[in-house]
């Protein structure tokens, strides 16, 4: 943590040192959080040197997810009851040669995940922690003329973690690889069926953002898919939530948006009319509601409770 720090710290520490009289607010502001950053990360430094793991790491993954380790191993010391950690990989992006790329790179990842869930076990953190592993865009399934694959859509991610339901296969799997499965846009590149959303919303909830208020802060693209969205309890053993709205009946009514020329709703205008439906569910029985636009249909689900007359 301390590579290069030490070359500059005296000309830092003077820059941010006492302030003058004329220094005004927003200069000893600033000084008051650089020197607090600059001691904390001494502190992390000296936490890190000291603390010791478990397991081998090895590769660039390994050391990344060592350090996420180590961070795991240190909450206490450092005041956190909650952590979110972010790593990455690249080299996958293999528009030539495919087959060699993964066979390179492949046995890294798995060296790196296996050591991380080890020294979870280890830990004894292993129910205590959701490890997401997922790609930012899916591949072509027929190859190019350079033995690669070129970008795609629709993909698959990996969950995993001591509490996670795991063993099975959450999401619609293509009926047909062909050219004639609607989903194919060519070349095997599928149209997602499950969004990106509907993962981070049972995790988020595993997580403790559970309330609509702070899932729609956290996850804003939540309400776009309705109902078709995972919860804690359809991901985790012991997952306690469902979808609010949903679970109950679907409700069937015409709507009018007027627009200038036959053609299909765009993401806003669908926004909007799913905005005026669950108003009106809402005004006609007092239930929550979901909506989602699905092939130019409006679809509300809502709660299965007695109607308000």
């Amino acid at each position: 943590l301390n590579d290069g720090l030490d070359d500059v710290r005296e000309e830092l520490e003077d820059l941010n040192g006492e302030t003058m009289a004329n220094s005004g607010i927003h200069a000893n502001y600033w000084s008051q959080n650089f020197i607090d950053t600059w001691n904390k990360t001494d502190e992390l430094s000296a936490l890190f040197q000291s603390t010791t793991l478990n397991t081998v790491f090895s590769g660039s993954l390994g050391e990344k997810l060592a350090t996420v380790s180590k961070l795991i191993k240190t909450q206490e010391q450092r005041g956190i009851n909650r952590d979110a950690f972010f790593v990455k990989i690249g080299g996958f992006d293999a528009h030539a040669y495919a087959k060699q790329n993964l066979e390179n790179n492949l046995p890294g990842v798995e060296s790196a995940v296996r050591s991380f869930y080890d020294e979870m076990v280890a830990q004894n953190m292993i129910d205590n922690i959701t490890f997401v592993m997922t790609s930012e865009f899916g591949r072509t399934i027929t190859g190019n003329s350079g033995g690669g694959t070129d970008h795609a859509w629709g993909g698959n991610y990996f969950l995993f973690g001591g509490r996670v339901r795991g063993g099975r296969i959450l999401g619609e799997y293509p009926k047909s690889f062909g050219a004639s499965d609607p989903t194919n846009l060519g070349r095997g590149r599928l149209i997602p069926t499950t969004s990106w959303d509907a993962l981070w919303h049972g995790v988020a909830q595993w997580f403790g953002i559970d309330t609509p208020e702070e899932i729609n802060a956290v996850i804003p693209n939540n309400v776009n898919f309705g109902c078709r969205l995972y919860t804690d309890s359809d991901l985790y053993q012991d997952g306690t939530h469902s979808i609010s709205g949903c679970g109950g009946q679907l409700m069937n009514f015409d709507l009018g948006m007027f627009i200038a020329e036959p053609r299909y709703l765009t993401g806003i205008e669908q926004k909007r009319i799913c905005e005026a439906a669950v108003k009106l569910v809402s005004a006609d029985t007092g239930l929550e509601s979901r909506c989602v636009v699905v092939d130019q249909k409006v679809i509300v689900n809502f709660e299965e409770k007695e109607f308000r007359n």
